[in-house]
């Protein structure tokens, strides 16, 4: 997560485009890519998400909160996200996605708090 915050850092500050993802950890992709291959074949494209949608800024902020990192968080419309413009739902998945039941908030109390 912190690889990919860096790469929005300007200033000392993350410029941050107005985008809502819907996170989804390593560990839940490869639960739900081995259930997927266990299931019958679909013939389509599967999408893969989080629970629920967040903003890329409380992304950052919660995330530079809880490992102690002093950069502040601003939005910025016309800023890229990896050097591609995309609408505010750009990076949201269809209403078929297969969703994980760990949120981003659970994800950081475990995987991020419990190491500091």
């Amino acid at each position: 997560m912190g690889s990919i915050l860096d790469g929005f850092e300007a200033d000392g500050a993350l410029r941050l485009p107005e985008i809502d993802l819907q996170p989804l950890a390593a560990n839940e992709a490869a639960k739900g890519i081995a259930r997927l291959a266990l299931s019958s074949p679909r013939d389509s494209i599967v999408e893969f998400a989080g629970p629920q949608s967040i903003s890329l800024n409380d992304i950052a902020s919660e995330y530079l909160t809880a490992t102690s990192d002093s950069r502040s968080v601003r939005s910025d419309p016309s800023a890229m996200y990896f050097g591609v413009g995309l609408p505010p739902d750009g990076l949201l998945p269809g209403r078929s996605a297969m969703l994980s039941e760990l949120s981003f908030h659970d994800w950081i109390r475990r995987e991020v708090l419990a190491i500091a």
